[in-house]
């Protein structure tokens, strides 16, 4: 897996090594229009009343929902763009902090009315 992971990352045109000043997934709503926004949280709550409570099915759906809105993927993935959020995923569930982040938003969108 490793070894796939490394030739991913190979074929990627951007930048995937992590550093203090790169921004993570989850600070993306931070940095998304205003507009980007509330169309997340509306997708995403509809999103989340079709996944069980499995970790890994809401983190990733934040990424695709996320680049989606951003123009950074299509409607249909390619395999680089499928490498990037696989390798979103992987960095997220790897630090602590950054899923519990990600499992908090989450929460409070699934309890707010939209």
């Amino acid at each position: 897996m490793k070894r796939r992971r490394k030739k991913m990352q190979n074929q990627l045109p951007i930048n995937t090594e992590r550093s203090n000043n790169q921004q993570d997934h989850t600070d993306i709503l931070r940095t998304m229009s205003s507009e980007n926004k509330r169309k997340f949280r509306g997708v995403f709550k509809h999103t989340l009343g079709h996944l069980d409570d499995d970790e890994v099915d809401i983190i990733v759906a934040q990424i695709l929902i996320s680049l989606r809105l951003e123009g950074v993927v299509g409607k249909n993935l390619t395999n680089d763009e499928a490498c990037l959020v696989a390798m979103i995923r992987d960095a997220v569930l790897d630090n602590k902090e950054q899923r519990e982040e990600a499992l908090t938003l989450s929460n409070s969108i699934k309890s707010r009315d939209f």
